[in-house]
């Protein structure tokens, strides 16, 4: 299979479908034939500002047209090499197909090396593509939150209420011999408040 060569050397070549291409480049930038060939004007032109190139490509002859094509420097008859300027790019992209020795279109994207063309027309598939992984983020982040809370809870952002579950769940002799240690240490505590208060008070009197 002869690979043809991007008429649009400083763009981009865009795919509305299998048999049309979108040809984008900047203004006044060169658009060159992707294969060797002649120039011909039919009798019925399939659009206006247009130029073909008959190729003779794997036995067959096939024709690049393209279509818009404000600046033209070829005319009917002209030997065209591969690469060569053909024409100039306007304000608005070329439009870019392939007819075979009927006048019908067909495909395109076999004459030219991936990734060389991007197709436009998968946009959709795009787009579902982006949706999904948009969908699944928000999945994942749903899920991290709901991890997150739980994990808070159980830290016990409410202490006084994991306290209180932690006391119940403790056994009763456990929470007893608690209790117990806490009020013979109060007790003691208190005793010894009680002498100092009851020593100064004595040397009070004293003085009195």
């Amino acid at each position: 299979m002869e690979i043809f060569n991007s008429p649009a050397p400083y763009g981009e070549m865009k795919f509305r479908n299998d048999r049309e291409v979108r040809l984008l480049s900047y203004p006044t930038s060169n658009l060159v034939s992707p294969e060797d060939g002649v120039v011909i004007e039919p009798l019925k032109p399939f659009c206006d500002n247009s130029i073909q190139i008959r190729h003779f490509v794997n036995e067959q002859y096939i024709t690049s047209v393209f279509c818009g094509v404000e600046q033209q420097f070829v005319s009917h008859g002209d030997k065209i090499r591969k690469n060569q300027i053909i024409g100039k790019f306007g304000d608005d992209g070329i439009s870019y197909h392939i007819i075979n020795g009927d006048g019908k279109k067909i495909g395109v994207e076999k004459y030219f090396r991936p990734p060389v063309a991007s197709k436009e027309y998968d946009k959709e598939t795009v787009k579902k593509k982006e949706t999904e992984k948009i969908e699944k983020e928000k999945e994942e982040n749903k899920k991290k939150g709901k991890e997150k809370n739980k994990k808070r809870n159980n830290t016990g952002e409410s202490g006084a209420e994991n306290v209180f579950l932690d006391m119940l769940l403790l056994p009763f002799s456990a929470v007893s011999a608690g209790t117990k240690k806490v009020k013979h240490t109060f007790t003691d505590d208190d005793k010894k408040e009680n002498k100092k208060l009851q020593e100064s008070i004595n040397r009070i009197k004293k003085l009195l």
